[in-house]
C-alpha cells in the first residue's frame, strides 16, 4: 500500500501524522510505504505537489491519501488516525489478489538511475508503472503543535520526481 502525505516545513500537525503513520506500519502486518509531497511555500517543495494535490483534491496540510482512494484527515491524536489508517487498510485488502507481488530495487550508478522491477502472479493485463524517486535524510525546521519547533528535523520519503511507463 502506498500513503502519501501532503505535508510542508511550517505546518505545525504533520509531525502528528507522521507519527500516525509510524503507529500504523508497526500493527500493519503487510507492507506499506510512505511519501511525503511538500506543498507550496515548504522549505522542501517539489513540481510535482501541485499537480497531486490538484489531482487528489487536497487543500489542506497535513491531508493522507491511502491508496489513492481513500483521504484520512489528521486530528490532534495520533493513535485516532492511526486507527483510521488500519480501518482503510484492511478494507483495501480486497483490492489486492493472493500472492501477487510487486517487487522494485534500484540505485544510482553514475548518471544513470536503475531500476530492476519484478512482478509475480499477476493477471495478464496492461499495468501502469510509476516510479516514485525519494529522498531521505534532509535536515531542515519543522513546526510542531506538541513540541515547539525543531532547528534540525530529519525529514523521509520526500517526493523529488517520478517516472511512468505501462507494462
Amino acid at each position: 500500500s502506498l500513503f502519501l502525505i501532503f505535508t510542508a516545513t511550517w505546518c505545525p500537525y504533520t509531525p502528528i501524522m507522521q507519527k500516525a503513520f509510524e503507529l500504523a506500519s508497526d500493527s500493519y502486518t503487510k507492507n506499506i510505504e510512505l511519501v511525503n509531497v511538500h506543498v507550496k511555500e515548504s522549505e522542501l517543495y517539489c513540481g510535482l505537489s501541485s499537480t497531486l494535490s490538484t489531482y487528489y483534491e487536497s487543500n489542506a496540510t497535513p491531508t493522507g491519501i491511502l491508496d489513492g482512494r481513500v483521504k484520512i484527515s489528521n486530528t490532534l491524536d495520533a493513535t485516532v488516525v492511526s486507527q483510521s489508517i488500519l480501518n482503510n487498510l484492511k478494507e483495501g485488502e480486497t483490492f489486492i489478489k493472493d500472492g501477487a507481488q510487486i517487487k522494485a530495487e534500484g540505485g544510482i550508478f553514475a548518471d544513470e538511475i536503475i531500476v530492476n522491477i519484478g512482478l509475480n502472479n499477476l493477471e495478464v493485463s496492461a499495468y501502469s508503472l510509476q516510479v516514485w524517486l525519494l529522498e531521505d535524510k534532509l535536515e531542515t525546521q519543522q513546526e510542531d503543535i506538541v513540541n515547539g519547533y525543531h532547528e534540525n528535523y530529519t525529514h523521509n520519503n520526500i517526493l523529488r520526481g517520478t517516472l511512468s511507463s505501462i507494462l
